[in-house]
């Protein structure tokens, strides 16, 4: 990173510093309870491995349950239901895997359900790094392969990070604020203490010949938010949800 980016990150600085507001304590008890039974069976995957299978990338497929209130979930060495309604209980039914594939399915699982769990309770997971500035967040909003790691790890070098790949945005306090997760990160765990931090500023990073900031229209700025909120923006009656917690009634 040259001057221009060394720059640049100092106007996101200046600007993120800005604002106030307070956000809400994610230490109040959950008004939903779900639980998740995991049975081990012994046999071969539920659907033949292709023969180029590297093991880095799964069959993932979900379907919505509407009427049990469930997401159904299938990859080669997992079948599982995962409930959406609160207080209420799901299975999953593990076959003999090899052990470096098992902490992908489980991600994509676990990624998954939460994200379609998260908007009933005001909280969204978008697909961004960031960091935290005198105590506000600043995030990277990208598609993959645009840059998001590595803004990330610029900053991480001045700044404490909140991960590289997704956060929890959650937008139902007064003031939106941000939540890093662990686990749920591609390349580096965050570094920030795991609390809520005042949202300052969401930068969607586009590939361009010079590093330079502009500001997005409101209309631009919510469909960007939509198109990096993975699972979400795929089903719309999430994407309502989404709208709801973007633009709240006066």
């Amino acid at each position: 990173a040259g001057p221009a980016a060394v720059r640049c990150v100092g106007r996101v600085a200046a600007v993120a510093r800005g604002g106030a507001g307070r956000c809400r304590d994610v230490g109040v008890a959950p008004s939903a309870h779900y639980r998740l039974n995991f049975h081990h069976e012994a046999g071969p995957p539920f659907h033949p491995l292709p023969a180029s299978h590297s093991g880095e990338r799964h069959m993932f497929r979900v379907e919505d349950d509407a009427q049990e209130l469930a997401l159904k979930c299938e990859s080669y060495f997992m079948h599982a239901t995962l409930p959406l309604a609160g207080n209420s209980s799901g299975t999953v039914v593990w076959r003999d895997c090899p052990p470096q594939h098992a902490p992908l399915i489980v991600h994509n699982v676990l990624r998954e359900w939460a994200a379609c769990l998260l908007p009933a309770h005001g909280i969204v997971l978008l697909h961004a790094g960031g960091c935290v500035i005198d105590g506000r967040a600043v995030l990277f909003m990208a598609t993959s392969g645009t840059g998001k790691s590595t803004a990330t790890a610029f900053c991480g070098a001045r700044f404490p990070t909140l991960g590289d790949d997704l956060v929890a945005l959650d937008c139902g306090g007064e003031f939106p604020a941000v939540l890093p997760i662990k686990g749920f990160n591609s390349k580096a765990s965050p570094t920030a203490p795991i609390r809520c931090y005042p949202l300052g500023l969401i930068c969607r990073l586009v590939q361009a010949p010079a590093h330079h900031l502009t500001p997005l229209a409101p209309a631009e700025a919510i469909r960007a938010l939509i198109s990096q909120s993975p699972f979400i923006n795929v089903r719309p009656a999430l994407i309502e949800q989404w709208f709801e917690l973007l633009l709240p009634q006066s």
